[in-house]
C-alpha cells in the first residue's frame, strides 16, 4: 500500500488533553472493554503527546500503520493532514511492506508535529533501523513528539500486535500471531535514537512499554 494522505477538520467541540505529571513508568491498569479481538484499554501516554499541540495549525501527523479504521475515525476531530505509512503489517508478514525510503520520498519535504510509529521500532534490524532514524531526522522540527511501544525487556518475548487510538486516553491492541522479531528496550532506544529524548513512559502488560519522545539538540 501506497502512503494514504487524507485532510481531517477538527470538530467545533474540540480535544481537551487531560494531562499527567509522574516522569516514573505507570502500572497498566488492564483492558477495560473487549469488541471481537480488539481490546480497549486507558492510557496515559497519549493525552501527553498530544498536550500542547497548536491545534489552530494544520497539523502533519505520520502513522506508521498499517492504516487503522479506529485511528482514522480518531484524527477526523483534528485540523490535520494524517499520512499513512505500510512501513509493517504484523496481520500479513508475507506481504510486502513499503519501504522506509519510498514513503519519505513520497511525502517530499513535510516535516511531521507528531509519529505515531507503534511498535515499529521492534521490527527492523539495526541497520535498517539506523537508515530510518537518519531519514526520519529530515522530517521532524524542534517541536516534533514520537509515540512508540518497545519492549520493557529485551531478552523477553513482545508478542505482534496491531494499534490504534481509540479515544485520546484509549488504546485499541489487537494480537496478531507471531512475536515481532527485534524487541528493543528503553535503553537501547535511549542509546540509538539520539535525536530523541524519552519524555513519559508507562509500564502496560505482556512486556510492553509505552513511550513518549521529544526531539532535542544534536549530542
Amino acid at each position: 500500500m501506497r502512503s494514504l494522505r487524507r485532510v481531517f477538520r477538527r470538530n467545533e467541540s474540540g480535544v481537551e488533553a487531560a494531562t499527567t505529571r509522574r516522569t516514573a513508568p505507570d502500572q497498566d491498569p488492564g483492558p477495560t472493554t473487549t469488541s471481537e479481538s480488539w481490546s480497549y484499554e486507558p492510557t496515559r501516554i497519549l493525552p501527553e503527546t498530544f498536550d500542547g499541540l497548536d491545534t489552530g495549525t494544520t497539523l502533519n501527523i505520520l502513522d506508521a500503520g498499517p492504516a487503522e479504521p479506529q485511528s482514522i475515525d480518531f484524527f477526523r476531530r483534528f485540523r490535520c493532514r494524517l499520512y499513512v505509512a505500510n512501513l509493517y503489517n504484523p496481520a500479513f508478514p508475507a506481504h510486502a511492506v513499503e519501504p522506509a525510503p519510498a514513503f519519505f520520498e513520497s511525502v517530499g519535504r513535510v516535516r511531521f508535529d507528531v509519529c505515531f510509529l507503534w511498535d515499529y521500532i521492534n521490527y527492523p534490524d539495526d541497520d535498517a533501523f539506523a537508515q530510518f532514524l537518519s531519514i526520519l531526522t529530515g522530517h521532524v522540527h524542534e517541536k516534533t513528539r514520537l509515540y512508540s511501544i518497545c519492549a520493557y525487556m529485551a531478552k523477553s518475548p513482545l508478542r505482534a500486535c496491531r494499534y490504534a487510538i481509540s479515544d485520546l486516553d484509549r488504546l485499541a491492541i489487537r494480537p496478531v500471531e507471531g512475536i515481532v522479531p527485534q524487541p528493543r528496550s528503553r535503553n537501547d532506544i535511549d542509546t540509538v535514537m539520539r535525536r530523541f529524548a524519552i519524555r513519559k513512559a508507562a509500564l502496560r502488560r505482556d512486556n510492553r512499554l509505552e513511550l513518549l519522545l521529544r526531539t532535542v539538540r544534536w549530542r
